[in-house]
C-alpha cells in the first residue's frame, strides 16, 4: 500500500491515473476492511515511518494526502 506511494512519489504515476486523487481508488481497497483500518490509518499519520512520503505527495502532486487521510480517519 505505502510502497505504491513511496514509488509513485519517486518515479511518478502511472498513465491509467488522471492524478493522485485518481489513485485512491486502488489505494483504499488495499487497507483492512474491517476495525483494522483505523489502526492502519492511524499508524501511516503517527508512525514518523511515512512523514517524508507524506510531504513528497504535496510537494509532487499537489495533493494534501495527509488530510485526506485525517478525513478517512475521522469517518464512521
Amino acid at each position: 500500500m505505502m510502497q505504491s506511494v513511496q514509488r509513485y512519489t519517486r518515479e511518478g504515476l502511472p498513465p491509467c491515473y488522471s492524478d493522485f486523487e485518481s489513485f485512491l481508488y486502488d489505494f483504499y481497497p488495499d487497507l483492512p476492511w474491517d476495525d483494522a483500518l483505523n489502526i492502519s490509518l492511524q499508524h501511516i499519520l503517527t508512525s514518523g515511518k511515512f512523514e517524508v512520503t507524506l510531504d513528497a505527495v504535496q510537494q509532487r502532486f499537489g495533493f494534501d494526502f495527509r488530510a485526506e487521510l485525517h478525513t478517512a480517519l475521522a469517518q464512521p
